[in-house]
């Protein structure tokens, strides 16, 4: 918890971007702390991987399908498709798969649909 005091005296005092915070957040979940504020961060956190997977270095397709996993949990914060108990936990489990480095481990499975291309209508 010292560490996100410094955090906070280092933001307070225009020492630390706000663009820094999310990651802060994510760290702090993968550490087991849970408050609303750090789950309100690390929303933000989806954001700042879209950018990552999207650098001029061309797309890095690890990193689109950890944000895409990330903006699925997001996209259920009010429960309408699971248990809301269940998002702080995969919200955790994002953060904690992307801080441990590549290859990143993915909460969901990309469904790939085949289609017959040699079928008429």
């Amino acid at each position: 918890m010292d560490e996100l005091h410094r955090a906070a005296e280092s933001f307070a005092l225009g020492e630390l971007c706000p663009e820094d915070l999310p990651m802060l957040a994510a760290e702090a979940l993968a550490r087991g702390l849970d408050t609303p504020a750090l789950l309100d961060l690390a929303c933000r956190l989806d954001e700042l991987l879209y950018r990552l997977a999207y650098l001029d270095e061309g797309l890095r397709p690890e990193l689109a399908g950890l944000a895409g996993d990330l903006s699925l949990v997001l996209a259920d914060l009010d429960g309408r498709y699971s248990d809301p108990a269940a998002v702080p936990d995969l919200l955790r489990r994002s953060c904690r798969n992307f801080l441990a480095g590549p290859p990143y481990a993915r909460l969901f499975q990309p469904i790939v649909i085949e289609t017959r291309s040699d079928q008429s209508i």
